[in-house]
């Protein structure tokens, strides 16, 4: 009797898909978290106000009359609404990519793609959701350690594959 993995693979043979390799799949990645961060980047101003922008910058301007508590308030706040930000923007651009394109920008590029790993078509809401948000989340807690699974499993199935059902296949 043949394992699930094997199942998985016969299936894949036979609609003429091929797993994509780690490599690209670690390239599309970093690819992409160039793209988040340009455009956090590019959305800072927006992310944070104003008024905290010309305190930050009067406190280093002015920094023989600190006030100490001003400053790391000043700065904390800001650094907290900047990854609270970035979290978000993380997870939604991940989410929108996978849901409606199946793939990332970086993907995309690398002619690779995300499949549901039962019906070997895009993933739905639900994977395509769970998907974006352990990758945000393995990218920001664990620092892609969990990208280590797809060394030791036959279908190169990382931690965020395997909890939403999914594979990554080439193009």
């Amino acid at each position: 009797m043949a394992n699930k993995y094997e199942l998985i693979l016969e299936k894949l043979e036979k609609e003429e898909k091929s797993l994509a390799s780690f490599e690209k799949r670690i390239t599309a990645y970093i690819i992409d978290l160039f793209i988040i961060w340009f455009a956090c980047a590019i959305f800072l101003p927006f992310v944070i106000d104003k008024d905290t922008l010309i305190r930050l910058r009067e406190l280093i301007y002015e920094y023989e009359t600190i006030d100490p508590d001003n400053l790391y308030t000043t700065i904390t706040s800001s650094f907290v609404k900047f990854i609270v930000f970035l979290f978000i923007f993380q997870t939604v651009y991940c989410f929108i990519c996978f849901y409606y394109c199946s793939a990332t920008i970086g993907m995309y590029i690398l002619k690779i793609k995300t499949i549901d790993n039962e019906s070997l078509d895009s993933p739905n809401i639900i994977s395509s959701f769970l998907k974006a948000l352990i990758i945000t989340m393995m990218s920001w807690i664990l620092q892609g350690i969990l990208f280590l699974f797809a060394l030791a499993n036959p279908l190169r199935m990382t931690f965020a594959d395997m909890f939403s059902n999914t594979l990554v296949v080439n193009n």
